[in-house]
């Protein structure tokens, strides 16, 4: 990229791509993303694109889960001091389709599937972190107060068909990533087989393992239960899973999730399917 060029013609924007390219020996600045800062510096707005795979802090995890390596990286840093950023994203099925993956085959599609949403999960971590900087940001300009105890606070609920792995991880990384709180519930439910209830006490372990607090609840509306723990804790964001199938109390009663998502109005609800 001819940086002299683009200082001389002094645009207002200016598009740049890719931002994690090394320049060749001998440029002025050894990396893309230094040749944009000086951009910045002389008044001119980039608009430009990163693949999660080349934010350094983030290489080893991206790497991880896809298998790609890469030596163009950009510091985290370099993000956080964006005016504005943007997530690209689809549908994972949307974007397995466009890899041409075989969706009839079970075991890979679910297994690809599980690799696009935890690398979801890590950009839109970024995402947040980028957004917290901004914020920072503004707050010192204007010389606002900053306002604490806005902690999030995650609510974990179990059932023993629950996909409770992928619960509890994805509340350990958010509860370290924002440093909140992490809340494992298990509502008791009648009738338990000695299988359901051992497999609910893994959970529960599994659980106080990655720093959750731990609480089974006895109630005869096991979504009523749900809401009032939230409300007492003050949870911000529930994980809760539910079935692919409807049955009869569904049908009946009306659908337990919606139920609670039309009760939790300023909690934001996930749902794992089982």
């Amino acid at each position: 990229m001819d940086v002299e060029a683009i200082l001389r013609r002094a645009p207002q924007v200016c598009v740049v791509d890719p931002l994690a390219a090394q320049n060749p020996i001998g440029s002025r600045n050894m990396y893309r993303w230094q040749d944009v800062q000086e951009l910045l510096r002389n008044g001119i707005y980039v608009l430009t694109s990163v693949n999660l795979l080349h934010v350094a802090e983030y290489k080893e995890k991206v790497q991880a889960i896809t298998g790609r390596d890469t030596t163009e990286t950009i510091p985290k840093s370099f993000l956080l001091s964006a005016d504005d950023i943007v997530i690209v994203d689809v549908p994972t099925d949307l974007c397995l389709w466009r890899l041409g993956a075989k969706l009839t085959t079970i075991g890979i599609s679910n297994y690809q599937e599980r690799q696009l949403s935890e690398l979801r999960e890590l950009a839109l971590l970024l995402t947040a972190e980028v957004v917290d900087a901004q914020l920072e940001s503004y707050v010192q300009t204007h010389g606002i107060e900053p306002v604490f105890g806005t902690q999030e606070r995650f609510l974990i609920c179990l059932t023993p068909n629950s996909n409770a792995k992928a619960m509890i991880e994805s509340g350990r990384r958010n509860m370290e990533r924002f440093q909140g709180e992490l809340y494992v519930i298990y509502v008791r439910q009648p009738n338990l087989s000695k299988k359901d209830s051992s497999r609910i006490n893994e959970y529960l372990e599994s659980a106080r393992q990655a720093g959750a607090t731990t609480e089974v609840l006895e109630s005869d509306d096991p979504i009523e239960a749900v809401i009032d723990f939230a409300d007492r804790k003050r949870v911000t964001q529930i994980f809760i899973g539910h079935g692919s199938h409807e049955n009869w109390r569904n049908r009946l009663f009306g659908d337990p999730i919606l139920r609670l998502i039309r009760a939790t109005e300023g909690i934001d609800v996930r749902v794992f399917p089982h």
